[in-house]
Parts: structure tokens; sequence; C-alpha cells
């Protein structure tokens, strides 16, 4: 499930990030880069759900990939620990 405030610029800024380029993106998910700019520039503030979905999941699945993704309690550990 997609968090509640979706911020598409910033997944897709994240993405790039990740070695995810926008033609890549186009290919993995079926959106089109057109869209896809059109959205980093902020031409579109709020992408359609379905959308969103696909880019939310492609971010998860890339952050899991690289070893980027932390859970909850990992999170809280770690806060333990520094504090």
């Amino acid at each position: 499930m997609i968090p509640a405030y979706f911020d598409g610029k910033a997944t897709l800024t994240e993405l790039n990030a990740l070695g995810l380029k926008d033609y890549k993106i186009e290919l993995i998910t079926g959106i089109r880069a057109g869209y896809i700019s059109q959205v980093k520039c902020g031409n579109i503030k709020n992408p359609r759900y379905d959308i969103c979905a696909k880019l939310y999941n492609l971010l998860e699945a890339e952050r899991v990939s690289h070893g980027t993704l932390q859970t909850e309690s990992h999170d809280v550990a770690s806060r333990a620990v520094i504090a």
C-alpha cells in the first residue's frame, strides 16, 4: 500500500540517484518518459493512483536490492544506541 502522501518528484529523484534513469523507469513500469519528466519538473503535482503505486513499488524494490531499506525496528534500535 502506498503512503497517504506520495511525493512523485522526490520518488523519481531517489530512483535516479539509485541508478534508474527515466527511460529505464519507462521500460520497467510502462509509464511514458514524457509523463515522468512532467512529474519531475512539477507540472504534474498529483499523479494518478496507479502511477503512484507503480513508482512506489519500484522504489521499494530498488531500496531492497541496494540494501537501503530499513525497517522501523532497525530505526528504533539505532536511535536507542545513539541516545
